[in-house]
């Protein structure tokens, strides 16, 4: 069965479980399509078919000024993918502190 709009929607609720359960003070989600690791950073969108997300990739990031608060940031790229090519969705405690998934999406209604 894939993946849908839904789980997408709300996965942060997963996160959330998973960090009350072991403590984690970050968590790493990844996501496997097309046979590749996707390093899951935050949703941007979902719709019926697709799900758009930011992923970690320091080969295709770079450093950018934020427009609210004048600092620098990373801009990390974006992929959509239909649900239907997501293979898994792996959680585990982030080995890097302050770079794990942004899970704090929420869909707007």
């Amino acid at each position: 069965m894939p993946f849908t709009k839904d789980f997408f929607d709300n996965y942060y609720r997963v996160v959330h479980l998973y960090e009350a359960l072991f403590r984690a003070p970050s968590v790493t989600v990844m996501l496997k399509a097309y046979g590749q690791d996707y390093e899951l950073f935050k949703v941007l969108k979902t719709d019926e078919e697709t799900v758009t997300f930011l992923y970690i990739d320091e080969t295709k990031s770079c450093k950018v000024s934020t427009r609210v608060s004048h600092t620098t940031a990373m801009a990390w790229p974006a992929i959509s993918l239909p649900y239907d090519v997501i293979a898994t969705v792996t959680i585990y405690p982030s080995l890097t502190k302050g770079k794990g998934a942004d899970y704090r999406y929420r869909p707007r209604k």
